[in-house]
């Protein structure tokens, strides 16, 4: 999940939707954006797309854990976790 790009909660109501209509679906691992890829394009001489971009704080991936798990929940789905 990158700050600022895919953190509205459609984004993760979508996410849950996804998990309770998806047959065999045993966890949700939350992949919180960070920087440290930046000086590997600099050392390609690449262009970094995400320059700019925050990382994502613990705190934050906390929360956004916890309202997946909220979703999952609203949609009859307490036996998949939310990591």
């Amino acid at each position: 999940l990158i700050p600022g790009i895919n953190v509205r909660d459609g984004h993760l109501a979508a996410i849950a939707r996804l998990a309770a209509t998806t047959p065999g679906v045993k966890e949700i691992n939350v992949m919180a954006y960070h920087t440290l890829g930046a000086g590997k394009y600099a050392a390609l001489e690449m262009e970094d797309k995400m320059i700019g971009t925050d990382a994502m704080a613990g705190d934050e991936k906390k929360r956004l854990i916890s309202r997946i798990s909220e979703l999952l929940s609203e949609n009859g789905v307490t036996d998949i976790p939310v990591l």
